[in-house]
């Protein structure tokens, strides 16, 4: 079966591929002619799948014990303080219904 770029569009003889194997864009060269086209192409990886996940489901393989731990003792000390959520001001609903107010004040002041 021949490809759509094999065929050259300027002579219809056959082209020839010129950049090396693998690699993009492939570059495809007429040899009667000379006339070229570029293409962009997806090339696998280049590293094989882990020797652990047959299928290739590295992704989601189960990691070690040891790097479960090496994670655990690297996350920072989270300490929560009960009363930080209560001190938090609402500055945005603030600034809103400081907004509203004097927008009705405005009004009324104009009519």
């Amino acid at each position: 079966m021949t490809h759509i770029l094999e065929i050259c569009r300027q002579c219809g003889e056959v082209m020839e591929p010129v950049s090396p194997e693998n690699t993009s864009p492939l570059v495809m060269r007429c040899q009667v002619c000379g006339h070229e086209e570029y293409r962009e192409v997806q090339i696998a990886p280049p590293w094989p799948a882990r020797p652990d996940c047959p299928r290739g489901d590295w992704q989601n393989a189960e990691p070690s014990r040891k790097k479960k731990a090496l994670r655990k003792s690297l996350r920072p000390p989270i300490s929560i303080d009960p009363l930080a959520k209560e001190t938090v001001l609402p500055v945005g609903w603030i600034l809103l219904w400081t907004m509203l107010v004097g927008f009705v004040l405005l009004v009324l002041v104009l009519l």
